[in-house]
């Protein structure tokens, strides 16, 4: 077929296929992976800036305000990180989630891909650990005091 210009090439392209969940769960984990060791780094270096900053104001040598603004803008950083980390982890749980329900709909028992795999471990290294990724979400209800014909 005959497209005028690139743009619509790519748009045909595009709306032709899914994205591949393998793939997107594959993006997620590397996200995942590179936040988590940017909210590490980031605590690293606020302690690191806090302790030349004492060592500055002991020996009163160097630049303390300017040091005092590094340490400030290091520790403004780390809940920046850490909540960007959280909403990621987040994102990734629902699709270990979503993945771990569609295998049991397809009837595909086996533990999964590599990159489940590899989810599934960094949510539990950093607390969102496996109760959590395997239970697809689901809440328990108890019906024993339900009356016949009451929903719940």
């Amino acid at each position: 077929f005959f497209c005028r210009n690139a743009t619509q090439r790519n748009a045909m392209a595009r709306t032709a296929t899914k994205p591949d969940p393998e793939r997107q769960l594959m993006i997620k984990v590397k996200a995942c992976q590179r936040l988590a060791k940017e909210a590490l780094y980031y605590k690293q270096e606020a302690q690191e800036n806090e302790a030349k900053l004492t060592a500055m104001k002991a020996s009163g040598e160097g630049n303390i305000k300017q040091q005092e603004g590094v340490l400030a803008e290091s520790l403004q950083m780390i809940p920046h990180s850490e909540t960007m980390l959280k909403k990621n982890l987040e994102e990734l749980l629902t699709m270990v989630q979503e993945t771990a329900a569609a295998a049991d709909a397809g009837g595909d028992g086996g533990e999964g891909s590599e990159w489940l795999v590899a989810a599934k471990t960094l949510l539990a290294e950093n607390g969102m650990g496996d109760d959590r990724a395997n239970k697809g979400g689901e809440e328990t209800t108890a019906v024993d005091d339900l009356k016949e014909g009451e929903a719940f």
